[in-house]
Formats: C-alpha cells, sequence, structure tokens
C-alpha cells in the first residue's frame, strides 16, 4: 500500500483548496448605468448643418472629393419625412409620419419644428429620404 508522503498531501489540499475558491467565486457582473429618471415633455425641435470638412459647406464653391474630382453644387435640396426617435433599447418614443422636412442648403441652417414627445432619452433619430409610397403619387 502506498502512503503519501505528508508535504506531498499538504500541496494537493493547498491545490484542491485553491481550485474551489477559484471556480467557486464568481465575479458581478457590471450593469450598463440605467437611464431612468423624469420623463419630460419637450418640443422637439432638428437642425440641419451642411459641413465639408471642419468648416461650413458653401454652395458655389469648389471642392475635391475622395478620388481627386473637383465638384460644384449650386443647389441642394431634398425632402425628409416619417422621422421616427429611438431609445437606447432601440424602443420607438416618437413618431412624426405626417411632418414633411424641404431641407435646403442656401440657407444655412435649417431648422425643424417636429412636434411633442415625451421621453427620458433620445438616442436615435431616422428619416425616410423623400416621401413614403402613400403620400409620394
Amino acid at each position: 500500500m502506498y502512503h503519501m508522503p505528508r508535504t506531498e498531501g499538504r500541496w494537493i489540499v493547498a491545490l484542491l483548496l485553491v481550485l474551489v475558491t477559484a471556480v467557486g467565486c464568481k465575479q458581478e457582473e457590471k450593469q450598463p448605468p440605467s437611464l431612468t429618471g423624469p420623463v419630460h415633455t419637450v418640443d422637439l425641435r432638428m437642425a440641419m448643418v451642411f459641413l465639408h470638412g471642419a468648416h461650413e459647406y458653401e454652395l458655389a464653391s469648389t471642392y475635391i472629393n475622395e478620388f481627386g474630382t473637383l465638384f460644384k453644387l449650386d443647389t441642394l435640396r431634398f425632402v425628409l419625412s416619417n422621422t421616427i426617435v429611438t431609445d437606447d433599447d432601440g424602443s420607438t418614443v416618437g413618431s412624426f409620419p405626417g411632418r414633411v422636412l424641404l431641407v435646403d442648403a442656401s440657407q444655412g441652417i435649417d431648422t425643424f419644428a417636429l412636434g411633442s414627445l415625451a421621453a427620458v432619452h433620445i438616442h436615435l433619430m431616422s428619416w425616410t429620404l423623400g416621401l413614403g409610397t402613400t403620400t409620394n403619387h
């Protein structure tokens, strides 16, 4: 019969104790900060600013694109519709399907009133470029 020397037995017990301790400990998971708080009703407004690089875009100025081609825009206008506002969870906190925005770069900074909205936090706004199929007939 084999008898384990006392020092070897102590090392095995110590190793098992370390393994049990390491496996038995659970590290607390960090929860993301909560975006709870008072819900505020606000009149939501949006500003559209046109930039080229770090400075304001100027119509009728000549610029160079990433392919080295010179270009100039004398007029830049487009329509945005069907604004949807979402929070961090991707839940819709507001939508403005009937609000159509005519954006015109010649105005410098265009500011639009979208409507009233009640939310704790806004994470993302999305639009339809142009008109939706029901409006565009």
